[in-house]
């Protein structure tokens, strides 16, 4: 598995050096539920909520055998994490399986960027993005 973040049309792309174990994408409806006299409760089917997907893991600030990528030290990480946020434009995520199919590609914002140092050094980080909808005129 590779998760790979990019900002402004791939002008800047990484490779997240250290994959969790296992991530979720969250999904949900707009669904709505009245309540009626004759018949109860009834759920009215909404549209398509925004997709979640939060990354838990480190940025190494020494070098692993098994990280992904070697570009950056955890703190240049973090430091270009916090230069995206401050960009107030959507980034991409692109997450492939193991046998290098994308499972999940889409524009997200960045929700939450929480991270802290290890007695080793590295930097474990909790990275919350929500999907990112382009507006359309008609």
């Amino acid at each position: 598995m590779d998760i790979f973040l990019s900002i402004n049309n791939r002008e800047q792309v990484i490779q997240l050096p250290i994959i969790p174990e296992d991530f979720q994408v969250e999904f949900s409806n707009n669904n709505e539920t009245f309540a009626t006299i004759s018949q109860g409760d009834l759920n009215l089917i909404g549209n398509q909520g925004l997709k979640s997907i939060i990354i838990e893991t480190f940025f190494p600030n020494k070098e692993y055998p098994y990280a992904k990528s070697k570009e950056f030290t955890g703190d240049e990480f973090v430091e270009l994490m916090f230069q995206w946020i401050e960009r107030k434009v959507p980034i991409r995520v692109v997450i492939t399986n193991n046998n290098g199919k994308e499972v999940v590609n889409l524009p997200v914002t960045i929700d939450s960027f929480n991270q802290g140092y290890d007695r080793t050094g590295d930097i474990g980080y909790f990275l919350g993005l929500r999907q990112f909808r382009f507006v359309r005129v008609n």
